[in-house]
C-alpha cells in the first residue's frame, strides 16, 4: 500500500522536550571497542545529501531563495507534496535524497535525508529528530523491529518546527529527541541491512550492520540486529557477544533481552534462559512481542498458567491476531479443542485486514489452524 505524498507531511510547532534516545544513555563508559570503518562517513554523508542538477533546478523553481526560513519551509514542504513530484510511501524503501527524488519514493528516513538536504541548500539548518510511537513494535521472523520514526526538524524550544507525516496518527510529536548526521547515516546502514535480512541476504545485512555499529556504538538497536544476522549465519556466539553489547550501551534496550533469551532457548541454555525471562517479565516491558516468546517457552515447558499470564499481556498490548493463535495452542495443549477453536475465530477476526492486503493470515493463525485442521 503507498500512500501519495499530498497526504502526507505538515510543519508543526511543538515545544522543546528532552526525551531519552540515541546518544543518550548513561552507560558511555561501556561503549565497546570497535573496528575501524571500512567507510569514509564524510563521503558517505555527502552521498546521503547529494542534489542533482535536476533537484537543483528543481529546487530553484520552487523554492526561491528567502530570508523568512519558516516560509522557506513551508514551501519547501508544499512543493516536495505536490502531486506534480508524485511521491510514493514504501516503509521497505531506505534510500539517499537523490534516490527518493529520481525514484519517487520515500519511507520516513529517507524523505528526511531529501528535506533536510534541500533545506540545508537554502540556508536552513535543518536536523534529524526521532519521535516517539507507542506501538513502535513489529517482527520479522525472530526479529523485534523497533521503529522509531525519524523526521526532521528546525530551530528548538517554543520555536522548533517537526516534519509531521499525517497519515500515521500513532507518533506522539511532543516527545522526541535531535540526532546527529552521524546518528542518522548509522540508522539508514541499519535499515538497509534489515532489507537485506528480510530479502534472504544474510551475510550482506551483517556486513551492513557491522558498518552501522561502527558508526554509532552506542546505539543498542543496531547491535540487536547485527546479533539477529550473526545468528542466522550460525555465528551462535557472535550473536550472543552482539545482544550483551546492545545491553550494556543501552541497560533498558529491551529487544537485546529477548532476542538473547530466544538464542538461549535455541541452545538448550534453559537456566539461562530462565533468568532472563525473570528478568523481562520485571521490566517496564511493553513489547507483545517480548510476552508472546516468553509465552511459548513456558509453553514448551508445560507450564500453561505462566503461558496464559504471558499471552494475556501481549493481548493487552496489542498483538491482537497473533496473542488470540496463541491463546488456541494455549487451550489445545490443555486439551480444550473447543475452545482452541474460539480462540481461532477470533484470531481470524483480528487478522482481517491482514488478510484482506496479503491473502494470507499470519503464521501464529495459520498454525493454529492447521493444527485443529480447519479449512480456511
Amino acid at each position: 500500500m503507498t500512500h501519495a505524498l499530498r497526504t502526507l507531511v505538515v510543519l508543526v510547532a511543538l515545544p522543546g522536550l528532552a526525551f531519552g534516545g540515541i546518544g543518550q544513555s548513561q552507560t558511555t563508559n561501556l561503549v565497546p571497542t570497535v573496528p575501524p570503518l571500512d567507510i569514509d562517513p564524510a563521503e558517505e554523508l555527502a552521498r546521503l545529501h547529494e542534489l542533482t542538477p535536476e533537484m537543483q533546478e528543481w529546487l530553484d523553481d520552487n523554492v526561491p531563495p528567502g530570508i523568512n526560513r519558516r516560509h522557506t519551509l513551508n514551501q519547501l514542504l508544499s512543493s516536495l507534496q505536490s502531486d506534480r513530484l508524485g511521491l510514493e510511501y514504501s516503509h521497505t524503501f531506505t534510500g539517499t535524497a537523490r534516490e527518493v527524488f529520481e525514484q519517487k519514493t520515500f519511507n520516513c528516513l529517507s524523505f528526511a535525508h531529501l528535506f533536510i538536504a534541500m533545506a540545508r541548500q537554502r540556508g536552513v539548518d535543518a536536523y534529524y529528530y526521532s519521535v516517539i510511537r507507542p506501538d513502535r513494535y513489529g517482527r520479522e521472523g525472530d526479529l523485534v523491529l523497533v521503529s522509531e520514526h525519524v523526521t526532521g526538524a528546525y530551530g528548538s524550544g517554543s520555536n522548533q518546527l517537526t516534519l509531521r507525516f499525517a497519515f500515521d496518527e500513532v507518533v506522539d510529536y511532543s516527545r522526541g529527541f535531535k540526532l546527529s548526521d552521524r546518528e542518522a547515516l548509522a540508522l539508514h546502514y541499519s535499515n538497509l541491512g534489515t532489507n537485506q535480512l528480510i530479502e534472504g541476504r544474510t551475510y550482506d545485512a551483517v556486513a551492513t550492520f557491522k558498518t552501522a555499529t561502527r558508526l554509532y556504538p552506542r546505539d543498542g538497536s543496531l547491535w540487536v540486529n547485527l546479533g539477529v544476522g550473526l545468528r542466522r549465519i550460525g555465528d551462535f556466539e557472535g550473536a550472543e557477544e552482539a545482544y550483551l553489547q546492545a545491553s550494556r550501551v543501552e541497560p533498558g534496550h529491551l529487544p537485546a533481552y529477548h532476542n538473547l533469551h530466544a538464542l538461549m532457548v535455541s541452545l538448550g541454555r534453559a537456566n539461562v534462559a530462565r533468568e532472563l525471562i525473570d528478568l523481562l517479565d520485571q521490566r517496564a516491558n511493553r513489547n507483545p512481542y517480548t510476552y508472546l516468546n516468553l509465552g511459548d517457552s513456558s509453553l514448551a515447558q508445560r507450564r500453561f498458567d505462566e503461558a496464559y499470564r504471558f499471552y494475556r499481556r501481549a493481548l493487552v498490548l496489542g498483538a491482537r491476531a497473533d496473542a488470540r493463535a496463541a491463546m488456541g495452542s494455549l487451550a489445545l495443549a490443555r486439551g480444550d479443542e473447543e475452545g482452541a477453536q474460539r480462540w481461532l475465530t477470533k484470531a481470524q477476526a483480528a487478522d482481517a485486514r491482514r488478510l484482506e492486503e496479503t491473502a494470507s493470515y499470519s503464521p501464529r493463525v495459520v498454525a493454529l489452524a492447521r493444527q485443529l485442521a480447519s479449512d480456511f
